[in-house]
């Protein structure tokens, strides 16, 4: 008889730097910090997941208001938040075998190994709940995220040229990508 194995979510690593972050679920009172990483993001055009800024009262709702089939990760370093990573089902009862993968990190926290450790993470949480896949898309106008995710195993499933448009009138491909668990 297999014994069931123990998922501690809550787990302390060490950038390249030598920085200590911990990685935690999260908390209400992130919501601040996080909308701070989704503005710089979004400013810098590098994440296909919103054009719209949320407000701290919406962020601060959504992580109260959260299920047990979702997965919001973060990244803490000096009582700051540093990098997010959300894991989302699809409402389908068809699609309730794999997830959806979004993260952002802090411009400061970006090329340490803080991206690869909050993915490790995220795929052995999926993994220990059952799912089969995490999918995610990833912008034409980010190949340095898309290399990451290949090397952590990531492949690509397709490419939609013109998927964005962006205000100004422009267009952005965005890839497909999955990693089977």
């Amino acid at each position: 008889m297999e014994e069931a194995v123990e998922f501690t979510l809550e787990k302390q690593i060490t950038l390249l730097d030598g920085r200590e972050v911990l990685l935690r679920a999260a908390r209400p009172e992130d919501a601040v910090d996080l909308l701070e990483i989704q503005r710089q993001v979004f400013e810098e055009g590098l994440s296909n997941v919103t054009d719209e800024l949320e407000t701290v009262e919406e962020r601060t709702e959504e992580i109260t208001t959260m299920g047990s089939e979702r997965l919001w990760l973060v990244a803490e370093y000096e009582d700051q938040v540093v990098g997010s990573l959300e894991l989302h089902r699809s409402s389908p009862i068809f699609l309730h075998h794999h997830l959806f993968l979004a993260i952002e990190l802090h411009r400061d926290y970006r090329g340490g190994g803080l991206g690869s450790a909050l993915m490790h993470q995220a795929a052995g949480w999926a993994k220990h709940q059952g799912y089969d896949f995490i999918r995610l898309g990833v912008l034409d106008t980010n190949p340095r995220a898309q290399g990451l995710y290949e090397r952590l195993g990531y492949r690509v499933y397709g490419h939609l040229p013109n998927f964005v448009k962006r205000r100004d009138g422009t267009y952005v491909g965005d890839t497909m990508m999955v990693l089977e668990l």
